[in-house]
């Protein structure tokens, strides 16, 4: 492999940098003596590449980029469905808390209702159990006005 033709290869191989004709990482310039016949950079080949022609190499490199693009593609669209799924929840949830702030009025007027027919039964059990004590009292006095005129009389 020739000088040029192994700068060629490193630089599709993205082990160069174009703009400033060096080396990424370590590897060395195209006048570094870095790249010469034989040598590699830090990067290195790897087996699936060192067979490979500089076209071969190319065509090869675009294709990992078209299944990259296309894996990309793929996690777009369930980002995309998640999204609308998130959507929906979100949706879901508002009407829920619409019918919770519901249910929680409901449940207030009813709790107010329970109350007041609680007290008023409370109300009604203090009278009553006055009441009974004053018709215990009268039926006393009777039974007694009663005693005390059998006696006067007979």
């Amino acid at each position: 492999m020739s000088r040029n033709s192994a700068y060629e290869r490193d630089e599709l191989l993205g082990k160069i940098d174009l703009e400033k004709g060096e080396g990424g990482r370590g590897g060395g310039g195209r006048n570094s003596g870095g790249l010469g016949v034989g040598s590699r950079s830090k990067w290195g080949e790897t087996d699936e590449t060192k067979s490979l022609d500089n076209r071969q190499v190319l065509d090869m490199r675009e294709q990992k980029m078209r299944e990259q693009d296309a894996l990309l593609d793929a996690i777009g669209q369930s980002v995309g469905r998640q999204r609308v799924l998130a959507d929906h929840i979100g949706d879901q949830v508002e009407e829920q808390i619409g019918l919770i702030d519901d249910l929680d009025h409901s449940v207030k007027k009813v709790q107010t209702r329970v109350q007041k027919a609680t007290h008023a039964v409370q109300n009604i059990t203090e009278k009553s159990s006055t009441g009974c004590l004053w018709l215990v009292c009268i039926g006393v006095t009777l039974a007694f006005i009663a005693v005390v005129f059998l006696a006067v009389y007979f």
